[in-house]
């Protein structure tokens, strides 16, 4: 469905390999590189030589980015000091200057110790819990993918400041093909392979810098403890969450709503057709798209934000949940057919 739309942007960092670890991960390189292949492949045949172009355009957001004989063009718009600058700040909103500092610290000076000894700047630190690491790059990897998400959400809207701004009808969406992942990060606490909260950065640089009302649906099948942690009580922001439980982080167990955030957690062996579609259309979807019937507000977004983990699939070895490939399709249809009737409204 997104790859049907009109001047799709998808950005990526070519260097995210930096941030790896020394042994298996599930959480590796791989995922970036074989979504690349995937949309390379999909270029290629969505051209078929009369002069057309694809209906995506790959942007790698990398300082210095690895050149790979790519199939199709992709555009080089690595980010400005002052982007750079700026998702610090946002970073530091979400979190807190001490949280942003220790790993900044922590990778940079890691980093320059290397050098200093001669070694290879690239190199493992250490562990932040059993699931989770940091390398000399990680801190840069992640501050470009912030930006990322930044970039996505601003070119989904227009660039105009202030509470008038409204999403473009011709280039409204845009992919942060980015990781590491982030919607375990908390105010204070990384885990869960994630370090920094990208999603909550975003939604806020939405609400901040163009006074929109945002709508988050996390579809990872992990329910994301670290954007509730930190957007939950927001007047702007709506955040959804459908994911298996008990699975960790072994919260979100209880379907309601509290305040302006929705847990909708659903059981092993979940399929499209056996209560997964009825939780995205019954409870989701009106959630995030429509006044609450428990506290009578009126809400209408501006922005859609996708938390778009795919480890609800059948073939995941984490977790059980049983949604095919074609059922993030179906998902995606409901959301922009949704987006698209609230634009009308």
């Amino acid at each position: 469905s997104l790859l049907a739309a009109s001047s799709l942007q998808i950005f990526f960092d070519s260097t995210n390999h930096r941030h790896r670890d020394l042994r298996y991960h599930a959480e590796q390189p791989q995922r970036i590189e074989d979504c690349i292949a995937a949309l390379q492949q999909y270029g290629q045949a969505a051209d078929c030589g009369d002069g057309s172009s694809p209906s995506f355009t790959l942007v790698d957001v990398a300082t210095e980015p690895v050149q790979d004989g790519n199939k199709i063009k992709i555009e080089r718009q690595p980010f400005s000091l002052q982007e750079l600058e700026y998702a610090r700040t946002m970073l530091v909103k979400a979190h807190s200057e001490e949280y942003v500092l220790r790993f900044e610290k922590r990778c940079r000076e890691s980093k320059e110790k290397r050098i200093d000894e001669g070694k290879d700047p690239l190199g493992f630190v250490g562990r932040v819990d059993d699931d989770t690491y940091i390398t000399t790059e990680t801190y840069d990897v992640c501050l470009r993918a912030t930006a990322a998400w930044i970039r996505a959400v601003d070119n989904s809207i227009l660039s105009s400041p202030g509470a008038n701004a409204t999403r473009t009808t011709s280039s409204s969406n845009s992919i942060a093909l980015t990781r590491p992942p982030g919607h375990h990060a908390t105010k204070n606490m990384a885990n869960g392979f994630c370090i920094f909260n990208f999603c909550a950065v975003a939604a806020l640089h939405a609400t901040e810098k163009h006074g929109l009302n945002v709508s988050i649906f996390d579809w990872d099948v992990h329910y994301g403890q670290g954007v509730v942690d930190i957007v939950k009580g927001h007047d702007q922001i709506r955040y959804a969450s459908i994911h298996q439980t008990p699975a960790f982080p072994y919260m979100g167990q209880k379907r309601g709503i509290t305040q302006n955030i929705l847990a909708v957690p659903i059981t092993a062996e979940t399929s499209w057709t056996c209560g997964y579609e009825s939780a995205l259309k019954d409870h989701v979807l009106p959630f995030l798209f429509a006044p609450s019937e428990e506290d009578k507000s009126e809400w209408k977004p501006d922005l859609v934000i996708v938390s778009a983990g795919y480890d609800a699939l059948d073939s995941d070895d984490l977790a059980s949940v049983s949604l095919q490939a074609k059922d993030f399709g179906k998902i995606t249809k409901c959301l922009m057919e949704e987006t698209n009737r609230q634009e009308k409204t």
